[in-house]
């Protein structure tokens, strides 16, 4: 596996994050107006430069029309003729302004190119999913010298609405710096939020210190920059700090701990159960922001009892997920990291959790695919691969019906698989593909962990695709939709049935093997044809031991287990 490190930025490196200067913002109609989520064409060879002081293009928008007879009928429902795959045949209509395109079955650079050969100034391109993703020029995009944008689904059905009703669509596409004498900017991507937008006030310190930073973009300097953090909770307001700096015109601020400017811890003696609101908001003293549309930063979180999650929890406490991030050539693991509190009490652990399957059924039914949820010690942060990470334990998930796509599903968990946890351990706690690659797992797109992790230098959401470890995550989301349930284990009579879980399965070298039980377990591993291929007998710490798998040939084994009292039970392994 490739090994991959997680560097760790110290405060004083922490670079301005590109996307803070360029923007993509609707500036009328005012229905809909402000700064919308975007990626933009920035490799293609002669697309202008978002990250130069002053690059832009503003202009109304216009949708682009290459004559293809039919309907799309993706996420958004739009005529094929939309996609631009072809000549543009309404040059007249697109001339001057931004070309509005859909996402679909040509290349972007194609589209990019059609419409700046119909005379365009910009192309924005709608997803068919509610997230931007990076965008390759394809064939064509070394040929394209005009800007190329993409934009969500859920922004782009308030775009293509108001333009097919006739109302002017205005958009300023590119980067802001020095565009305006008074102009202070932030984003979520700098600022830092609660640890997880679903939180336990039994097994989790909620309590953090609020940090962000923030720009100068304007050409006057100011002399009193107030940035106010405000959390409210169930009862009114409960934490209202405010700090002032001055800025000359380029400066750059990052209010942390550490730093001359900081704000002072949120800690409450309780966390009350309910809905939570972290915002912060900046004003210029005297003078009067030209564009507050980046000077207020706002996070949901919600305290519960026992449920942890990087998502945000609608009002019945059940995951939140709006977009399906996915890796279509292969298998992947969509993660969560987890560290409980030195003090977390033993015996207590993930009894349930929660998650948002997501797959096209018309072409890949979900009913009976394996999902697991596989979690992992991690003994070094800084380093995700093979050598810092040992499965502790692994659960399968079935769907009984193609209906649970995009549907919290809920998988409680029998006694012998309820997983313990260690207080000040730290874990990565998995959803895991396992026998279809076009399946997907939900993510929260409100929720943006990027300052936090810069701050902390802990990944929040690391990704695996096809054995390869990805520390950044998905592009722009990074909230996995996974909810752990915790409580305190069931606790295991001798006349309860004995569960087991084998893992990794397929299993390479070596597998583990998990038990609810103690003392010792004779293993009988047999193949297909009932040959026996291994009989030992093996001390259980804690529930676990290991077993040598590398002498056995691929296929499929039965492992039969036996515990001292007589109790048996056995599990199907396949051997890769």
């Amino acid at each position: 596996m490739k090994k991959l490190l997680l560097s760790a930025l110290a405060v004083s490196a922490l670079a301005i994050n590109a996307n803070a200067q360029a923007i993509a913002k609707v500036l009328q109609p005012a229905s809909f107006a402000g700064l919308k989520t975007f990626t933009w064409a920035d490799s293609w060879g002669q697309t202008p430069d978002f990250n130069t002081p002053g690059v832009y293009e503003q202009g109304f928008l216009a949708f682009g029309e290459d004559g293809t007879p039919g309907n799309s009928t993706t996420t958004i429902v739009h005529p094929l003729s939309q996609e631009g795959c072809n000549t543009f045949i309404n040059p007249s209509d697109v001339q001057g302004k931004i070309a509005v395109v859909f996402r679909g079955t040509c290349e972007f650079g194609q589209k990019a190119l059609n419409a700046q050969n119909a005379g365009a100034i910009a192309c924005i391109v709608i997803n068919r999913d509610p997230e931007a993703i990076a965008m390759g020029g394809g064939a064509q995009g070394g040929n394209v010298t005009i800007p190329c944008v993409m934009l969500t689904s859920t922004d782009g059905v308030d775009i293509t609405t108001a333009i097919q009703n006739s109302t002017p669509v205005e958009m300023f596409l590119g980067n802001k710096v020095g565009i305006n004498a008074n102009d202070i900017s932030t984003n979520a991507g700098v600022a830092r939020i609660p640890k997880f937008a679903g939180a336990s006030n039994v097994y989790q310190n909620i309590g953090f210190t609020p940090a962000i930073e923030i720009y100068n973009y304007g050409t006057d300097n100011q002399p009193a920059v107030s940035v106010n953090a405000v959390i409210s909770g169930p009862s009114g307001t409960v934490y209202d700090e405010t700090v002032t700096v001055s800025m000359n015109a380029g400066d750059t601020v990052y209010i942390q701990t550490g730093n001359p400017q900081a704000f002072a811890p949120f800690s409450l003696s309780s966390y009350p159960e309910g809905d939570y609101n972290l915002t912060y908001e900046i004003t210029l003293g005297a003078n009067t922001d030209e564009d507050p549309s980046d000077n207020m930063i706002s996070s949901d979180f919600r305290v519960t009892e026992t449920i942890i999650s990087l998502s945000r929890l609608d009002a019945n406490a059940k995951v939140i997920a709006n977009t399906y991030p996915s890796n279509s050539t292969g298998l992947y693991s969509g993660c969560m990291s987890l560290r409980l509190p030195s003090n977390h009490p033993a015996g207590h652990g993930i009894i349930a959790y929660d998650f948002v399957p997501e797959a096209d059924t018309s072409v890949f039914p979900i009913i009976g695919s394996e999902m697991l949820l596989n979690v992992y010690e991690w003994s070094d942060s800084s380093v995700i691969d093979n050598t810092t990470l040992s499965q502790i334990a692994s659960v399968a998930y079935y769907p009984s019906s193609n209906n649970e796509t995009r549907q919290p599903q809920h998988r409680h968990l029998d006694a012998g698989e309820q997983i313990p946890l260690v207080g000040g351990q730290l874990y990565l706690v998995c959803l895991n593909t396992a026998d279809g690659v076009n399946i997907a797992f939900g993510y929260d797109s409100e929720i943006d962990y990027s300052g936090n992790n810069a701050i902390t230098g802990l990944v929040t959401s690391p990704v695996n695709v096809d054995d390869t470890w990805y520390g950044g995550g998905w592009t722009g989301t990074s909230a996995l939709a996974l909810g752990l349930n915790m409580d305190m284990l069931s606790s295991v009579s001798e006349a309860d049935a004995i569960n087991a879980q084998i893992f990794p399965n397929p299993a390479s070298d070596k597998v583990n093997v998990r038990l609810n039980a103690t003392g010792k377990v004779n293993i009988v591993v047999t193949d297909v044809t009932g040959k026996v291929v291994s009989n030992t007998t093996q001390t259980l710490v804690n529930g676990l031991t290991t077993l040598d798998t590398q002498s056995f040939e691929a296929g499929m084994y039965v492992f039969s287990m036996t515990i001292e009292n007589g109790q048996t039970t056995t599990v199907n392994v396949v051997k890769k």
